[in-house]
């Protein structure tokens, strides 16, 4: 929350309403509570406007919220294909993210899972540029900033802030982009649309519909690209042109700011030079995860 809390904030309100026509989430997760998960990954993929299949996941996922000396201790385990294990992280009692658990820890294991998959590809060895790459994407500062992120998504940008039904907040921060996970300065536009079932056979009234729209700056989502796509052979590739839009549907319950539904749409082109020949890439990636309640907030 304090990137929030630090950010310029303008409000754009529709005009004068009624005490109704307002709301504050606050953050109110309790140790005990257990939120069961199951989301789906869509992928499409596309070369000068040829679509080319692109990944369909899906995966289970069982979230705990524990006490912490700290505040609340937030683990997670996942099943189903591909699956990768999420860093536990704490958060303070207010819903600030407070760190990783272990992330040393943490690091050298998703290091070491890339580099277990390059040895069973090569017979048993690694090459160089594969070890450059888990430096490149596994280091403290990413797996912190992936899991501040993952909260900031759930609870950072609404808690403790006052929205007006359907006034857009447009807000200035340092936000993960959806392509290349680099930490980069993001325009969030952001919004109450009003209230909502939490899932099918639920009161009409009985979750919260909060909807952000994030805007990564060009010219640093190009170099971040570059930078990926050239980690194994630097100065082969140019990205000219890098445009993203990255969508975040949240149902919460009012009472706590629980998540019952996330949807996190991410739709990216990029225009990549290589030997003088210019290629139109584009991604549209939805990520689906709908959650069920259990334990202390059940």
């Amino acid at each position: 929350m304090n990137a929030l809390l630090l950010a310029t904030t303008l409000i754009v309100a529709p005009g004068t309403q009624a005490a109704q026509d307002t709301i504050t989430p606050n953050f109110g997760w309790t140790a005990g509570t257990v939120l069961s998960g199951e989301a789906s990954v869509e992928t499409v993929q596309s070369q000068d406007g040829q679509e080319v299949p692109g990944q369909s996941l899906q995966v289970s996922l069982t979230r705990t919220i524990s006490d912490h000396p700290q505040g609340l201790l937030v683990t997670s385990e996942v099943e189903g294909q591909a699956a990768e294990a999420l860093p536990a992280f704490i958060v303070s009692d207010a819903g600030e993210f407070v760190g990783v658990e272990g992330v040393d820890e943490v690091v050298a294991r998703m290091r070491e899972q890339l580099l277990a998959a390059a040895r069973a590809q090569t017979g048993g060895t690694v090459p160089p540029q594969a070890e450059a790459m888990a430096e490149q994407m596994f280091n403290a500062e990413s797996v912190e900033a992936g899991a501040r992120e993952e909260h900031r998504l759930l609870v950072g940008l609404w808690n403790g802030t006052t929205f007006e039904r359907n006034g857009v907040r447009i807000t200035r921060m340092e936000m993960q982009d959806g392509v290349t996970q680099s930490v980069l300065p993001t325009e969030v536009e952001y919004v109450w649309r009003g209230f909502a079932p939490c899932a099918e056979g639920e009161a009409e009234d009985s979750c919260i519909e909060l909807e952000a729209t994030l805007f990564p700056d060009e010219n640093a989502l190009a170099t971040a690209f570059e930078q990926r796509l050239g980690a194994q052979n630097p100065g082969a590739l140019f990205v000219n042109r890098a445009v993203q839009t990255r969508t975040i549907r949240l149902l919460a319950q009012p009472d706590g700011l629980v998540p019952r539904l996330l949807v996190d749409r991410t739709e990216a082109s990029f225009d990549i030079e290589a030997e003088g020949e210019i290629v139109e890439l584009g991604l549209t990636q939805t990520e689906e995860t709908r959650f069920t309640v259990g334990g202390g907030l059940n």
